[in-house]
């Protein structure tokens, strides 16, 4: 008996010390990772445009064109259709999507020297893009006379950073940056009001879509990525659009998938708590047995989402049930025991069982309550 608990206390000790090292080791390398890096902010353009843009005319305009010389500040008015959404993949932090990007202008579109910006569109860029269809990359403009127009459709696979921290019942921001490959002294990126959407672009099933939005951004690259005409001191800022698809999981399939077997794996234990189970074989061996079912339930959820440097509703949720397991256990082990003893022994084992069921009750009722809380803080 003494070697069985042993062997269970090595178990649980085991998988918790990994999960935690494991967590460490994460954080270390990201904390590592970051020390003593400038990083990309986000900040408004009439902001640039008042604090930080420098409109000296650049050293390589001739001197006859200096004095009249003002930055060309071009404005593309640009919106996005979805055609679908797809092939999301949590262990890559990844998803698929077809999107149209259009844009609109008025005139022509000046660069630095003068020149003339004949597609646009080739000057889009996504930060976020893993890999995408390049023979869709570019159109031709049509041009009229009250303005011109042109659209591009990417279809690839793209980035986003997800949040587990409430898994099973996440819910994920999908973001697709698009950003001119200009600096922003020769285009303003303004939105064309909210995106557009195929009926059923959503090929995601464990997934509802709730919001589709689209931002204007202007990002501020700590550098000059090597162009010679700025001021000392002046970063690269550029102009974008930020495709935003807010979806929420479905609650009953996460339920059924894992949190139902949690709670009849905690059923079971509670019963055999109880005075409905009295035969000692049975209520000593039933507590091991859950703790490999709860093992290998783990191990699958493990390949459900990546490793993470923080603990998600689902990993409190396991801590909780490991922690009803040891006590069942405590509790078989005073039951079996209890046969040829003093009245004041039995007595005292009595108290301590139902010490031990009120505290596996308590857990199995607050444990999830407590765990939504810190998850949701």
């Amino acid at each position: 008996m003494v070697r069985l608990f042993l062997i269970f206390i090595l178990l649980l000790s085991s998988s918790v010390s990994l999960e935690a090292e494991t967590h460490v080791h994460t954080q270390k390398q990201q904390v590592i990772s970051e020390v003593g890096l400038e990083k990309t902010r986000i900040i408004t353009y009439q902001y640039w445009l008042d604090n930080i843009a420098n409109y000296d005319p650049p050293e390589w305009l001739e001197p006859q064109y200096r004095a009249d010389w003002k930055p060309p500040l071009n404005e593309l008015t640009v919106g996005a259709h979805i055609y679908s959404i797809h092939g999301l993949n949590h262990q890559l932090q990844a998803f698929e999507a077809s999107v149209n990007f259009w844009a609109n202008w008025k005139g022509s579109l000046k660069g630095w020297g003068g020149y003339n910006y004949e597609n646009p569109v080739e000057y889009f860029g996504f930060n976020s893009i893993r890999s995408y269809d390049l023979s869709k990359v570019t159109y031709e403009p049509y041009i009229t006379d009250s303005g011109s127009s042109v659209d591009l459709q990417i279809d690839g696979t793209f980035s986003s950073k997800f949040d587990y921290k409430q898994f099973p019942f996440d819910n994920q921001n999908l973001t697709l940056e698009l950003e001119m490959g200009t600096d922003a002294y020769e285009f303003l990126i303004k939105r064309a009001g909210s995106p557009t959407v195929s009926q059923d672009f959503n090929k995601i099933m464990d997934y509802q879509v709730t919001e589709v939005s689209l931002e204007e951004r202007t990002f501020e690259y700590p550098t000059t990525f090597g162009v010679a005409d700025y001021a000392d001191g002046e970063n690269f800022v550029n102009t974008g659009l930020s495709l935003s698809i807010k979806m929420e999981r479905y609650f009953l399939n996460s339920f059924v998938d894992f949190i139902v077997p949690l709670i009849i794996i905690s059923l079971l234990l509670l019963i055999n708590q109880s005075r409905l189970t009295t035969d000692k074989g049975l209520k000593l061996a039933l507590p091991p047995a859950a703790l490999l079912s709860l093992i290998f339930l783990k191990d699958g959820t493990d390949n459900v989402i990546p490793h993470l440097n923080y603990l998600t509703f689902l990993d409190y949720l396991y801590l909780g049930s490991f922690f009803l397991v040891m006590i069942c256990f405590i509790e078989a082990t005073i039951f079996k025991f209890m046969d040829d003893k003093s009245d004041s022994a039995l007595k005292k084992c009595d108290e301590l069982r139902i010490s031990l069921i009120f505290i596996s009750w308590s857990s199995f009722f607050l444990v999830p309550v407590f765990s939504w809380f810190l998850v949701s803080i």
